[in-house]
Formats: structure tokens, sequence, C-alpha cells
């Protein structure tokens, strides 16, 4: 009856590492039916048996506690934004009928590489021509325009990353900066940001106005 309750107690923990995961079939000791079981053979079975156990359930734990890695130091991400914009102002030189109130309504897409270093500190910012499209609309002339450009942009920033918050500060030139902050996923591989400003502004031609932009820009790590 010993035998038969040792070669059971082993068939069991055999069942419950399908799920746990290999053992060395070196030792595991096969038994014959009809010939009695040794000690030594049936707790060297169960010995492995609990071992490869033991050490799956150390993996698992593992894996559960270590956190994910959201850096994006050394990671190319591809950025696709859309984006809107009104403006309104008083102007005698915007448009050649002579003095007028106007109205623009601009929407835009834009398509970009957003590129982190690996030290963690400095970035490229690569727009291929053609790939920030922007189209208005004038009111009162009711023209749309395509303001679409046709060169390419390469520009440069700083970043910096806490938690799952990532800073990306770009220099206009003459003193001039603007900072986009970054929502991270929790394994790095997305970017999300939401921005928008409104207020007075000067436009081309020099006159003043007020306008509202407002933008939404995703990023999905492509390396």
């Amino acid at each position: 009856m010993k035998n038969v309750l040792a070669i059971a107690t082993a068939l069991t923990l055999s069942s419950s590492l399908l799920i746990a995961g290999p053992v060395n079939n070196e030792n595991i000791t096969t038994f014959t039916a009809g010939s009695p079981a040794v000690a030594a053979d049936v707790n060297s079975t169960i010995q492995a048996l609990v071992s490869a156990i033991n050490d799956n359930a150390s993996r698992i734990a593992a894996l559960e506690d270590s956190a994910p890695d959201n850096s994006v130091a050394g990671n190319s991400y591809q950025l696709r934004s859309i984006n809107s914009m009104v403006a309104v102002g008083d102007t005698e030189s915007y448009s050649s009928a002579g003095p007028n109130d106007f109205a623009n309504i601009s929407n835009g897409t834009l398509s970009a590489t957003l590129t982190f270093d690996s030290t963690g500190s400095n970035g490229t910012l690569t727009i291929d021509a053609g790939n920030d499209e922007s189209y208005e609309v004038n009111v009162p002339t009711n023209k749309l325009e395509n303001f679409t450009d046709d060169a390419s942009d390469n520009s440069t920033f700083t970043f910096t990353q806490t938690g799952n918050t990532v800073s990306a500060t770009f220099d206009e030139g003459g003193g001039e900066f603007f900072t986009l902050e970054f929502l991270v996923s929790a394994d790095g591989s997305l970017l999300v940001t939401a921005t928008s400003d409104v207020g007075s502004t000067t436009f081309n031609d020099g006159s003043n106005g007020e306008e509202a932009f407002v933008e939404l820009v995703i990023g999905v790590r492509s390396q």
C-alpha cells in the first residue's frame, strides 16, 4: 500500500509539473507495474519535481515583480498629428480688396520621425518634404489655400524623462523655446500629447489679431 501511495504521489506532482515547467528526465525513475518501488528512487523523483516547481515559481515571481522599461532613450517614434486653428484680426494689408475684418480657419496633418539619443538628453525631429500639410480658408474671401511645406525640416531638441512623462524642448531661435510634454505608455512603445494655445498674435503681414490652436500627436515606436 505504501508503494502504491508513493507512486500516486509522484504521478500527482508530475501532473502539476505540466503547468510549472520542464524537468530533466535523468532525474526521474520510471516505475514498472507489478514491481516494488524503491524509496530512494521515489524520493529522487519527487525531489526533482519539487525543485522544478519551485524554480518555475521563482521565475514567475520575478516576472511579476519586474517593472516594465518605458525609457525613450535610444528609440525612434513615427509621429502622426492632426491640428486645427482659428484666427481673427483687423488689417488693411491682409487682402488686396482693402481694409476688412477677417477670420481664418485651418486644418493640418503632420508625419514625422522623432528620435531620442541613447544618452538621454538630445534628440532630432525629422519632417520629410510634403509631410507637413495645412489648408486654410479665409473669410470673407472664401478661398481655400494650401500651405503644405515643400521642403524637409530637421530640428534638434533636448529632453528629460520623469516616470511616464517626457519633456522635449525645442529652440525656435531668438531666445524663444517651446516644450512638448508626452505621456509614455508603460512599455515605452507609445507617445501621446495634446496641446492648445489661445491669445493675441502677429500675422505674417505684420498685423495683429487673436488665434486659437489645438493639436493631437501620437507616436509609435519604430525601433
